[in-house]
């Protein structure tokens, strides 16, 4: 449930930006660039991205199932 509230907001907030890039909206490679997206802006402010697929803490280590992005601090 939280996943899916994170998820809702990642693609309220960088779903627009990756339609204009060119990318059908609902599509995996829109996901893709939503997800690309919040790990971008995540680094920017120096924390640790999660991943609505699980939380992969710095580079990989940690708990989470699936795949995951890990920016390290």
């Amino acid at each position: 449930m939280k996943q899916q509230a994170e998820m809702d907001r990642m693609m309220a907030e960088y779903g627009p930006a990756c339609t204009q890039l060119g990318f059908a909206a609902n599509s995996d490679p829109w996901r893709n660039c939503v997800v690309q997206l919040a790990a971008k802006n995540d680094a920017r402010r120096g924390g640790v991205s999660t991943s609505v697929f699980g939380n992969w803490g710095s580079w990989g280590r940690g708990s989470g199932v699936g795949i995951g992005i890990g920016i390290g601090r």
